[in-house]
């Protein structure tokens, strides 16, 4: 549930609001006066957009089993499912699953578009879809692997 929270504050986030900007050197205190942004420390608008291309690839990735094992008509596990991530759900559950899947992604990727390259949005993006990836086949090798001793 937290996660969810995280990524709709990304999601919706003003792009402005939390932007790390200081006085420029001379200490202007008048209205207008520019901006400079501290070379040190990066706008939390680069922070909050490579957190939303990460959450992107997570949700983009996990979207893809479950729509799989959906459209097959075979069960998968959901978080909805009885034990939690382990037990099967029913293809319906696993299609409306991975829907959401795809379309808080889908989100995400419109409100910080990632453009293919050597650039920060599109390996976050890349490091969400290996991280949730890496787990889950971690997570589901242990399912199987318990499911098939007697």
């Amino acid at each position: 549930m937290l996660v969810i929270l995280i990524v709709l504050f990304v999601a919706v986030g003003h792009p402005g609001i939390l932007t790390y900007a200081r006085q420029s050197s001379h200490n202007c205190h008048m209205r207008g006066c520019p901006r400079i942004y501290d070379s040190e420390v990066p706008p939390m608008n680069d922070v909050l957009a490579c957190a939303g291309a990460f959450f992107a690839g997570a949700f983009l990735f996990n979207a893809i089993p479950h729509l799989a094992a959906g459209l097959q008509g075979m069960p998968f596990p959901t978080p909805f499912s009885r034990p939690r991530g382990v037990g099967p759900s029913s293809p319906w559950v696993n299609v409306l699953w991975g829907m959401f899947n795809l379309i808080a992604g889908l989100i995400l990727l419109t409100r910080h578009p990632v453009e293919v390259g050597a650039n920060a949005l599109f390996i976050s993006a890349c490091v969400g879809a290996l991280a949730l990836g890496s787990y889950t086949a971690v997570h589901f090798g242990r399912v199987r692997a318990q499911g098939t001793q007697p």
